[in-house]
């Protein structure tokens, strides 16, 4: 399947997690606890958000779910691979690896607090600036830290 939104056409073709190629360049890192959180949730949800490789198959994003796939024993898997339908400059390449991982949004911190569990947030991965107490509706300038 290939997509042409904007100005580049990019094509979403199945690999086997063993034929991608973790980017020796990669600067994102991964604690040893975030990394057992990610093996969870590819286990409770399945493998839902492709990898992005370059021309080369070097992976531009999606390192870290890669090497979860890998260390839980999925290398002869195939997984959708997102793949560009055009030659990368080295600025395209550099700028997939950032944007990959930059969130575009804000959460809104008074529904989070009010409308999810805590223990869920925190097993999902989400960095909490409050504790277990929601916001108070009447004081929302209250807020208890650690």
């Amino acid at each position: 399947m290939k997509t042409n939104i904007g100005n580049k056409e990019w094509e979403v073709v199945a690999m086997k997690v063993k034929d991608l190629k973790p980017n020796p360049d990669n600067p994102r890192t991964i604690s040893t606890e975030s990394f057992e959180r990610l093996k969870r949730k590819i286990k409770r949800q399945g493998f839902r958000s492709a990898i992005q490789v370059d021309n080369d198959g070097i992976i531009l994003g999606g390192n870290q779910r890669y090497h979860a796939l890998m260390d839980m024993g999925y290398g002869e898997t195939e997984i959708p691979v997102l793949k560009p339908c055009f030659q990368m400059t080295d600025k395209e390449r550099q700028e997939a690896i950032i944007t990959d991982n930059v969130s575009d949004g804000e959460w809104n911190q008074e529904m989070l607090a009010n409308q999810f569990s805590v223990d869920d947030l925190v097993e999902w991965g989400l960095d909490l600036p409050w504790q277990e107490e929601p916001l108070d509706p009447d004081n929302p300038e209250e807020k208890e830290f650690d």
